[in-house]
């Protein structure tokens, strides 16, 4: 695998990204009346107000959280973490359609299904390009000169 040139911008799309899905995950946490009058708000009907969807919304902005920590920890040494920063990119990447088929089958409004699946694939594919965006041979040495010996 080639070594990143442009490892400033891919690690400051990274923690983006990872501020991102943090604010997302961090929202599952909020009160229940806090999430029904942002459902309400959008034009969707309020959650269900039993244990399980607590539980179950509980549980997935722990798993955000926890995500976007992880996230930002790859992205203070992108080239270290070289292949996990091309995984997680690529996780991103095949989310996109996922979670439009998935907010599609539960009955999500359209601009919802869309918006999800551009901010999906915006925080894979924008790094990713730069990942693989081919540079010039002099930013190539360059980024080969600043690379920590170990």
């Amino acid at each position: 695998m080639k070594t990143f040139t442009r490892v400033r911008t891919i690690a400051n799309l990274l923690r983006l990204a990872a501020i991102s899905v943090f604010l997302s995950g961090v929202t599952f946490l909020l009160p229940v009346t806090s999430i029904d009058s942002f459902l309400v708000w959008c034009g969707l009907e309020q959650v269900p107000h039993v244990r399980l969807m607590r539980y179950v919304l509980f549980a997935a902005g722990l798993l955000q959280v926890g995500i976007s920590v992880v996230v930002w920890v790859i992205a203070r040494d992108v080239v270290r973490y070289q292949p996990v920063v091309v995984t997680v990119l690529v996780a991103f990447l095949i989310g996109a359609p996922a979670f439009y088929l998935f907010d599609a089958l539960a009955g999500m409004p359209r601009w919802w299904c869309i918006l999800e699946f551009a901010c999906c694939f915006l925080a894979g594919g924008v790094p990713l390009a730069f990942c693989l965006w081919p540079t010039s041979p002099n930013q190539a040495l360059q980024a080969t000169a600043a690379m920590p010996r170990i």
